[in-house]
Parts: structure tokens; sequence; C-alpha cells
């Protein structure tokens, strides 16, 4: 693969997200690099936990969820309720 198609092929993964960024990765690992989540990691840059949980999605036909809901900082009144006794 030379170089200019391997940063078209890293420009489309970035315009993704989710399960449709990992199921690419999916296709792309199954095309290029022999289905090895590893080589696609050494040569394109991606998270090899990413792509292997894209090649299992695609093998499976089954899609993890994604909780965007649970990162970051939580609200004030969530970390410090208190519970009222009447």
């Amino acid at each position: 693969m030379n170089g200019e198609t391997k940063n078209l092929i890293k420009d489309a993964c970035k315009r993704l997200t989710g399960y449709k960024r990992r199921a690419y990765q999916a296709d792309i690992t199954m095309e290029y690099f022999d289905g090895s989540a590893y080589k696609a990691e050494r040569e394109m840059g991606w998270g090899r936990e990413c792509v292997r949980k894209g090649l299992g999605e695609t093998q499976s036909g089954i899609r993890c969820v994604d909780n965007f809901q649970g990162r970051g900082r939580k609200k004030k009144k969530t970390l410090f309720s208190v519970s009222k006794k009447t």
C-alpha cells in the first residue's frame, strides 16, 4: 500500500465515528491486513482494541453500544444527592 492510499484511508476513517468507523476499519483490515488487528495498528496507527471490536462486530453481526453519556464530569446534583428522611 502506497503513502497516498494510506493517507486517503486514514482521512476517511477520521470522518467516521462509532460503529461506522469500526466497521470501516474492520473492512480495511480484512482487505489489506489479512484480518490482523496488530498489522492494522502498526501500519495505519489505529487502536488495536478498536479494530478488534470492529472485526468482532462484523463477524457476529451484533453491534456494540457505546456509552457516550457515561463519560466526562458528572453533574453536581448527581454526585452530592442527599436522601431526605421524613
